[in-house]
């Protein structure tokens, strides 16, 4: 799992852990959004909420 959460993106982490069996389909359409974006996702929001 530490795959899923690291700070750069790596195509190859990501492709390894899509081939796991039995996969959260919800973490294949992330790891497959981040693959096709070429990115991850921007987690400041969820860690530090809005900073107004």
């Amino acid at each position: 799992m530490q795959m899923y959460f690291l700070a750069e993106f790596d195509a190859e982490q990501y492709q390894t852990l899509l081939e796991c069996e039995g996969l959260a389909q919800s973490w294949v359409n992330s790891l497959k959004r981040r693959l096709d974006q070429q990115s991850i996702e921007d987690w400041s929001m969820r860690l530090y909420g809005n900073a107004s």
